[in-house]
């Protein structure tokens, strides 16, 4: 884990081999960070910081909890809550930007979310931000990129979120298409009303 201090040992219990936590070190626990900026974010009502907290929070969660002692029992269903603790962290910070319409916000989101958390979908979240941005290329390799990697990694297919994603994809790249037919057949000024003047770009 990552603590920042280290156990001391007294001259008088050398023979012992008995360890001890000193006051004089100070001592930052990651988990414990982590679970108080969660608990905060949940008491306030201020969206404003509320959001704060629960964007702090998710940058303390770092991975699994003890990945390397997941036999002991107790390990392995306090990285379970931990989890469950992160992936709500994550899904009401990204409630609270697509609220304030804070996309680029939501792709960061996203991104770090699928880092430290792979194969959970968070990908998904990035999607999301970047079509909204009308990013539609980088959103389609993201897309691309993300199937092949769930497949090789798991023989896994795209989820149903990250296919509704792509949906949306695909509805945001028709509607670029309409907009452009209808440019362009305001552009031809055919019609009974064409109130005449000259034919320029359309900005």
């Amino acid at each position: 884990r990552d603590l920042h201090s280290f156990p001391t040992r007294r001259s008088s219990d050398l023979d012992l081999g008995v360890f001890f936590w000193t006051d004089g070190i100070p001592l930052q626990e990651d988990a414990t960070e982590f679970e108080r900026f969660f608990h905060q974010a949940e008491r306030t009502g201020d969206p404003e910081e509320q959001l704060a907290l629960y964007q702090e929070a998710v940058h303390w969660y770092t991975g699994e909890f003890l990945p390397s002692q997941t036999a002991a029992v107790w390990a392995a269903q306090e990285a379970r809550r931990l989890k469950q603790m992160f992936c709500l962290c994550v899904e009401r910070a990204a409630e609270l930007l697509r609220e304030r319409q804070d996309f680029f916000q939501l792709e960061d989101l996203g991104i770090y979310a699928a880092s430290i958390d792979p194969l959970s979908d968070w990908e998904t979240l990035t999607m999301e931000a970047l079509v909204s941005l009308g990013r539609y290329d980088e959103a389609r390799k993201l897309y691309d990129d993300t199937a092949e990697f769930y497949f090789s990694e798991q023989g896994l297919r795209p989820s149903k979120k990250m296919m509704q994603q792509l949906d949306r994809l695909g509805d945001g790249i028709l509607h670029q298409h309409a907009v452009l037919d209808e440019i362009q057949a305001d552009l031809t000024e055919k019609g009974e009303n064409t109130p005449g003047g000259y034919i320029c770009s359309y900005p």
